[in-house]
């Protein structure tokens, strides 16, 4: 049974690796055909605005009508955007660094954003710098993509709580958590699958997760998840604290039955 759940930790990374590279090849297909006809669609939107306003033809409904379909556009943008993202296969560029700064640098540029929600970031650093060998750009992104997932997740005010510690000697972490709706137990497991968001619709492209996680297996570790619907959770990715020169191919989640409030309360 043990040698079951260790071959079904390490397939399960498998599969999800081999869906993104097929992915990857539809993104591009899709980047070639849909990004002209896109940029096509917003220009005659500006052309029609131009002349609506020329002819003074422009009413607010039309204004309206005209805003809603460049916000489409502009969605379908991001998706592909976020489509070819996963399609790279670029190779982490690795560099010395302290990883609190780099967090810490986006958690200040995040902070403007979330505060007009009522949301505030609690910081939980170390005392001392915490030198790493990674590819800056990748982690910022990793950062970026769970605070946005945290303060999507925060409907009216609330709290983010950003960690980073030293986990032995070889590894480090990086945790995000908030106290929003939370995950469904059923969820889980799908989290981290393209496409699959437990957000209302038009909020997020459900890709965040997923290029995240592809993120973080770059980079050499894997990412973990807690939560209890209604309760918040936990977003809590593993660093190696050198440059490993491979994937580590452990991209897993891991639910807890408890919230991260409970398990940190715990001696």
């Amino acid at each position: 049974m043990a040698r079951q759940d260790e071959l079904g930790f390490i397939q399960e990374p498998l599969m999800r690796s081999h869906r993104l590279a097929a992915l990857g090849e539809i993104a591009l297909g899709i980047a070639h055909e849909i990004n002209t006809p896109l940029g096509i669609i917003g220009q005659e939107v500006e052309l029609l605005r131009h002349h609506l306003g020329q002819s003074g033809g422009v009413t607010p409904e039309s204004d309206e009508s005209l805003r809603q379909i460049q916000n489409q556009v502009d969605r379908c943008a991001e998706i592909i955007h976020s489509l070819l993202s996963l399609a790279s296969t670029k190779s982490p560029i690795p560099q010395k660094a302290d990883a609190t700064s780099l967090v810490d640098g986006m958690v200040t540029l995040m902070e403007r954003e979330v505060r007009k929600k009522g949301i505030t970031i609690q910081r939980h650093y170390p005392k001392s710098a915490l030198g790493i060998t990674t590819d800056p750009p990748l982690l910022r992104q990793v950062v970026l993509n769970l605070l946005n997932n945290a303060a999507q997740a925060i409907t009216d005010k609330g709290e983010i709580h950003v960690t980073v510690r030293h986990e032995g000697t070889d590894f480090w972490v990086l945790s995000v958590r908030d106290n929003g709706c939370g995950i469904p137990a059923e969820d889980i497991a799908r989290i981290f699958n393209p496409f699959y968001t437990t957000k209302q619709p038009g909020v997020g492209s459900g890709l965040g997760l997923t290029i995240t996680a592809s993120i973080v297996s770059k980079l050499g570790g894997f990412i973990e998840v807690g939560s209890t619907q209604g309760l918040g959770a936990e977003f809590i990715a593993h660093f190696p604290v050198k440059d490993t020169g491979r994937e580590a191919g452990k991209n897993a989640t891991s639910p807890t039955p408890e919230t991260p409030a409970r398990k940190r309360g715990r001696k």
